[in-house]
C-alpha cells in the first residue's frame, strides 16, 4: 500500500512527491480494526431495525414470526451471525459484499 497524500499538503504537491510506502499494520491492529468495524455495522443494524420496526404493524410482525420486543434483537443476531460467517470464510471485500444489498449499492 502506498501513501500519496498526508492530508497536510495541497493536492497539486502530491504529483511532485515520490510515493512512499505506508507503515504496515500489525495483526493486533487488524484485529482491533475488525472489532471496530463489527461494532459500527452492528450499531447501524440496530438503528435500521428500530426504523423498520416503526413502520411495521403488529399483523406484519406476526406474519414474520416476531414480536415488537424481539424484532431488534433478532435482526442484530442475524447480522452478527452473517458477520461471523463472512469473517471466517471470506476476505474483507467479500465480507462487505455479503452485507450490501445489491439493489442499494451506490445509492448513498
Amino acid at each position: 500500500m502506498y501513501c500519496t497524500h498526508s492530508g497536510n499538503t495541497d493536492l497539486s504537491e502530491v504529483k511532485k512527491k515520490k510515493l512512499t510506502k505506508c507503515p504496515s499494520i500489525s495483526s493486533k491492529e487488524k484485529d482491533m480494526l475488525k472489532k471496530i468495524y463489527k461494532v459500527v455495522v452492528l450499531n447501524r443494524a440496530v438503528s435500521a431495525a428500530n426504523e423498520t420496526l416503526r413502520t411495521l404493524s403488529d399483523s406484519q410482525l406476526d406474519d414474520i414470526g416476531l414480536s415488537r420486543a424481539s424484532f431488534v434483537n433478532e435482526i442484530v443476531k442475524s447480522v452478527r451471525n452473517d458477520l461471523d460467517n463472512a469473517e471466517n470464510n471470506k476476505s474483507k471485500w467479500e465480507m462487505i459484499a455479503v452485507l450490501i444489498n445489491p439493489n442499494l449499492a451506490g445509492s448513498v
